[in-house]
């Protein structure tokens, strides 16, 4: 019987302890960039793939809306408007029910198809895009920008 308690004893502290570890992550949304595709996307025919890494500290990065726009992607190509250069999509909820609420994970996020600037008679133009979130607490990301893509005709 002893036996047994010094077992259980020892794997209730790791239930206990070891399910709960605080990362230490910020409670501002922290994105790295990981991956652009394709990189060489055809106009008016392939989607971007964007892809980053987050942390969140307390875990209110998304909303259960999806009229609330908190992510965001500019195209940095300077002929662009400002209307014209800003994406905005929705996180959905990412917040665990859990004592310790920190997460972590990557986004993907897709750019419909674009075009290369008209009336020059380009056959390419090279972009990047800049990426941030804002959480439920309206806490800011950094932005990270992509590597650098191609389209192509």
């Amino acid at each position: 019987m002893n036996r047994l308690v010094l077992i259980i004893f020892p794997l209730s502290l790791f239930f206990l302890f070891g399910c709960n570890n605080d990362p230490g992550f910020s409670n501002e949304p922290t994105l790295t960039f990981v991956d652009i595709q394709p990189r060489s996307p055809r106009q008016f025919r392939d989607t971007i793939n964007i892809t980053v890494s987050f942390t969140d500290g307390d875990g209110d990065l998304g909303d259960d809306n999806n009229e609330v726009k908190n992510i965001f992607v500019i195209d940095n190509r300077p002929w662009l408007t400002e209307e014209q250069a800003q994406l905005f999509f929705t996180v959905p909820n990412l917040t665990p029910n859990t004592k310790n609420p920190a997460i972590q994970g990557t986004i993907t996020v897709q750019i419909p198809p674009t075009i290369i600037r008209p009336g020059l008679g380009l056959t390419e133009e090279a972009t990047t895009f800049d990426v941030f979130v804002i959480d439920r607490a309206d806490n800011e990301s950094n932005r990270v920008t992509t590597d650098s893509i191609t389209v192509i005709q």
